[in-house]
């Protein structure tokens, strides 16, 4: 059984946090439009902030005392990212000091009168995590702990295992798998801060010619330009390559970041196979499905299929405009095909049937020959039936994958069963054929769900960073803030959609009341 986010906060509770912790005082929001203080308090109440705050080492313990605890420094560290900057936020924080003091006050976190800034934070980050342990260590335990916390507000919010959906009860389809079981994920880059003209500027463009992008230099006190130099480079993409692995519901804004994983020289699939296997050992019975983009191949296929049983599906190669035409009978006079498979049945007169198939675009295609001009051309597609999932002794699984065709001579319609991980012709099924037939509907509402994926960096990287740049000069610094920024969007998805929230949601357009507390 998964710990939700109750057991694990009461855990904490009983270990770290005694009594100190109130987040029961929480008001109604706006969740369509939150302010950034808002955001910060809705952070501060969160469970979750307060279980990754509580594995980091606790300052002021064994030395003089802090201005703050961790949380408070944690705290302070999401503030910079949320208003955009360290300057932004020491101003803000300057500005509305009596009420952010309150605020931490409120969930326990003890605070000085005078006003904190940013460079409180950065020196938790720069000197104390780093002389402790090195700041690698805890960048890997706040991940280890972000992920089990977002496994338990998942549950919390009907996502994951949390929608009553077996595909070995009661004869349900993978096709019908619910929206809340299919894990998304997708990588992004994040620019880094260069030099005007970089060294590696040929390394950028693959030619001679010198970067001509246009990005605003950062000052420095001693006059010399900062800039990152472990930033990685794969192409025309250059930066900090991040996975991000999600799952979410229909309501907007019910999305949960499962895992955050930085992608050496963007090689993404690699950090998909890390995460899903820690995903899949927590969720052992749970059947989940799971969307990408381009970059699953078919090794990746076959691997997360048998490996993990997941149902994974992406849009095939060569599924473009024209191909979709074929798809309905359009065909092309013009197109060669090979056989790449025959299909062989038996007839009700006891007849064999034979049926020549050519892989393309996902599915299979009915080979037809002339014997006239002795050419081939590539016919009608044939259906998909019903996908099976068998578990092996060894713990592995095994697919099976229905294909049904009508026989012309018998005008009967057959039906076989292949294997979609197997190599057919030397070709590669994983790679070319998908488990649900990409002109259907079904495949448009499962696949669908990965373009919530491409929203979630867009909005991590507009809306809660507020800069599509990383203002750190290394990965690590990066990769913290993007942590805390992953905490700040969970935080925000929990307070709304879980059922034992204290926060209630205010209707812009018909509530016009001012923001009441919310009942026990």
């Amino acid at each position: 059984a998964v710990n939700t986010v109750i057991s694990l906060i009461n855990k904490q509770r009983r270990n770290h946090m005694s009594n100190n912790i109130n987040t029961s005082k929480v008001r109604g929001y706006r969740f369509n439009s939150l302010a950034r203080f808002e955001r910060l308090e809705i952070v501060a109440h969160d469970p979750g902030f307060h279980l990754i705050a509580a594995s980091l080492p606790q300052t002021g313990t064994v030395t003089k005392p802090s201005l703050t605890s961790t949380a408070g420094k944690l705290l302070l560290g999401v503030a910079t990212v949320l208003y955009g900057s360290d300057a932004d936020a020491t101003a803000e924080l300057r500005h509305d000091w009596t009420r952010i003091r309150a605020l931490f006050e409120s969930v326990g976190i003890p605070a000085p009168v005078a006003p904190l800034e940013a460079r409180h934070f950065r020196d938790f980050r720069d000197e104390f995590l780093q002389n402790d342990g090195g700041l690698r260590t805890h960048l890997e335990t706040v991940k280890s702990v972000l992920r089990d916390v977002a496994i338990g507000q998942a549950a919390e919010m009907g996502l994951l295992h949390g929608k009553d959906w077996n595909v070995a009860e009661d004869n349900n389809s993978w096709a019908e798998v619910p929206s809340e079981r299919v894990v998304m994920g997708d990588g992004t880059w994040m620019s880094e801060i260069y030099l005007k003209d970089p060294h590696d500027a040929h390394q950028r463009k693959g030619s001679k010619k010198k970067s001509y992008r246009q990005v605003r230099l950062t000052r420095s006190k001693n006059g010399e330009r900062r800039y990152s130099i472990d930033a990685d480079h794969r192409g025309k993409a250059h930066g900090y390559a991040h996975l991000l692995m999600s799952v979410r519901g229909k309501q907007k804004r019910r999305m949960i970041v499962l895992d955050v994983e930085r992608c050496p020289n963007g090689n993404e699939m690699e950090m998909v196979d890390a995460s899903l296997k820690r995903l899949t050992s927590k969720l052992p019975e749970v059947d989940l499905g799971f969307v990408y983009d381009g970059a699953m191949q078919g090794t990746h296929h076959a691997k997360l299929r048998e490996h993990f049983g997941l149902f994974t599906l992406n849009q095939a190669n060569g599924f473009d405009g024209y191909d979709y035409q074929v798809l309905h009978g359009q065909h092309r006079s013009a197109t060669k095909a090979k056989t790449d498979q025959i299909l062989t049945a038996t007839a009700s007169n006891g007849e064999c049937c034979e049926l020549r198939t050519e892989m393309h675009a996902g599915t299979l295609f009915r080979v037809e020959h002339n014997p006239v001009t002795n050419t081939t051309r590539r016919g009608r597609h044939l259906e998909h039936g019903e996908v099976r999932r068998f578990k092996k002794p060894d713990g592995s699984y095994r697919w099976e994958l229905d294909i049904e065709w009508v026989c012309l001579s018998h005008s009967e319609t057959h039906r076989v069963t292949l294997d979609p991980n197997s190599t057919i012709n030397r070709r590669s099924a994983a790679q070319g054929l998908r488990l649900i037939q990409q002109d259907t509907p079904e495949f448009r509402r499962v696949y669908g769900i990965r373009n919530a994926a491409e929203s979630l960096n867009q909005q991590l990287k507009s809306s809660v960073m507020r800069n599509y740049r990383a203002r750190s000069t290394n990965g690590e610094r990066h990769e913290f803030d993007l942590l805390l920024g992953v905490i700040a969007m969970n935080a925000a998805a929990w307070a709304e959609h879980a059922p034992n929230s204290r926060c209630r949601a205010l209707d812009v357009k018909t509530c016009d009341e001012p923001a009441l507390s919310c009942a026990a």
